[in-house]
């Protein structure tokens, strides 16, 4: 074991000497976990120890390849420190592409923040208060010699002699923990990929570091080289462009789902990760691909409208399955996905209950007969759905996707711009769907109108229209000025007579403004009834 400073660990990342193998995940690490790390080593802590794996005949990198190192080594425990340190120094690991890489450090600022009347230095992700003297850290770090640092105080001091040595202290305390900090380096020698990722599973076994699924990631790098790099990540790469930036660990657990009936991967044998999973994904991926395209057209362009991602787990499952299968029907597999949404399927004990359902899809052979399995919790009837839509709205509930589905069914339209919610979907600029509160909230509360912020009160519009052209006006003003049709509000379920009123400017009393929630309420809830198939369940 040798010690490494600071400086040598950077250079050896932006060089291409410690490079990341397959096996390892991405850069996790939230901004307060990197300011944390600069504390620590501005206080003088230690931060644990770097292992790195030394086989020059290993060829499989996460990403890229250093082929100007003729050996270089591989980092085994320590990417998201060594990460770090690079975003403190201001300089990119050669794994990293330009345009990742500033994107990745403008969301992981680090400012040293130092009291100009007490030197006190604290680090955080904005610039400090009036009395205070900020500067980003990695202004400080890339300094190569003490000069540097002393005319930084006086260019950050204003030329206030005082304040320059005042914050000179602190700044010289953190450009040389460049040097004076020390982190052990351990270099296993040797080793085939195989004992590499047992290494890297029982370093990280138990969930205490890392997600258990990450650490199957790399006992399948470790047996399928090549897999994760070409295969999976350009895969996840696609649906992040999509709009479905889903966690990995959730499709590796849909996978299982579909081929063992096992959610836990954890109960999984070992021979599956080793053997069997390129063959299993080349069929699931196909699927996926196909299910994913299918939830786009009934309404979801995008995951982070799916209150609970875990549901996502057993409909996919379920696809892969059945759907070959005589009968098949990918709406009654949609309509128990929303069901499960709608009563929090997974939120008490999730992996408890998807194994429970993981094992019903693996012991039926239709669809049919897994959905008879796993029953809705409750029977749901119209004055549900009422209750349901005067709550308070709040993003990414189920109410919210509920009004998305209704909207984007009837091909309703924005109210200003020619164009369908169905096709601002596939847009990200001013045009890209908006949450509108029909009745301002700014307004009504100016107004003493109660319950704005209830479900009935809300509809969606492109941004543009929301944001730009409509604001904080009352729908009688903004209606009228913009000549909105009353066929365009009506398509939001507003209520023809409170259409009519919009459309002719008259203004809401507070009883009539209770009385638009209640008929819009309720005209929701009977689309919704009909959009869920509760409709035979009700009359049943």
């Amino acid at each position: 074991m040798a010690d490494e400073n600071l400086v040598n660990i950077v250079t050896h990342a932006r060089m291409g000497e410690y490079y990341l193998p397959e096996i390892q995940r991405g850069f996790i690490w939230r901004s307060e976990q990197v300011r944390k790390l600069c504390d620590s080593l501005y206080e003088g802590y230690p931060v644990g120890v770097l292992l790195l794996w030394n086989n020059p005949t290993y060829t499989q990198p996460q990403r890229g390849a250093p082929n100007h190192v003729q050996r270089p080594l591989w980092i085994i425990d320590g990417q998201q420190r060594i990460t770090s340190l690079c975003l403190l120094f201001g300089e990119k690991p050669y794994w990293y592409g330009p345009d990742e890489w500033t994107a990745l450090r403008r969301k992981h600022r680090v400012f040293a923040n130092i009291d100009s009347r007490t030197g006190d230095t604290q680090f955080t992700g904005r610039s400090g208060k009036e009395d205070a003297k900020t500067v980003l850290v990695p202004d400080v770090l890339s300094k190569r010699d003490e000069s540097e640092i002393v005319d930084l105080a006086r260019e950050i001091s204003g030329g206030d002699d005082r304040i320059s040595q005042l914050v000179l202290r602190p700044l010289l305390r953190l450009w040389n923990v460049r040097n004076a900090q020390q982190i052990p380096v351990i270099q296993i020698m040797g080793k085939e990929p195989e004992e590499i990722a047992e290494i890297f599973e029982r370093l990280n076994r138990g969930g205490t570091r890392i997600k258990e699924t990450d650490t199957r990631f790399a006992i399948i790098a470790g047996y399928n080289p090549g897999w994760k790099r070409d295969e999976f990540d350009p895969f996840l790469n696609e649906l992040d462009e999509k709009g479905w930036d889903i966690q990995p660990g959730y499709l590796l657990q849909a996978m299982t789902v579909f081929h063992l009936g096992k959610a836990r991967t954890g109960e999984v044998e070992p021979s599956f990760w080793r053997q069997e999973v390129p063959g299993v994904w080349r069929l699931f991926k196909e699927a996926l691909d196909e299910a994913i395209t299918f939830l786009w057209d009934r309404g979801i362009p995008a995951i982070d409208l799916v209150p609970s991602e875990y549901t996502v787990i057993p409909l996919l499952a379920m696809h892969a399955k059945f759907r070959r299968t005589q009968g098949y029907s990918f709406d009654a597999a949609y309509r128990w996905f929303l069901r499960a949404n709608m009563e929090a399927r997974y939120s008490g004990a999730p992996l408890e209950n998807l194994s429970r359902d993981a094992s019903h899809i693996k012991a039926s052979q239709t669809l049919e007969e897994a959905l008879a399995k796993m029953p809705p919790g409750r029977k749901i009837t119209k004055k549900d759905l009422v209750s349901l839509f005067h709550e308070s709205f709040r993003r990414g509930e189920f109410a919210g996707l509920l009004i998305h589905l209704l909207l984007w069914q009837r091909d309703a339209h924005d109210w200003l711009q020619s164009l369908t919610l169905r096709a601002a979907g596939t847009n990200n600029g001013l045009l890209r769907p908006h949450w509108h509160h029909i009745m301002p909230r700014s307004w009504a509360k100016r107004n003493e109108l109660p319950d704005a912020d209830c479900v009935a009160n809300v509809t969606i519009l492109t941004e543009s229209t929301n944001v730009r052209k409509l604001g904080a006006r009352p729908p009688w003003d903004y209606v009228h000025r913009n000549n909105i049709p009353q066929q365009a509000l009506e398509e939001h379920f507003v209520p023809e007579e409170f259409a009519l009123k919009f459309v002719n400017g008259e203004r809401l009393s507070k009883r009539a403004f209770a009385k638009f929630l209640r008929g819009r309420a309720n005209l929701l809830a009977t689309a919704a009834m009909k959009y869920l198939g509760l409709e035979a369940e009700e009359d049943a």
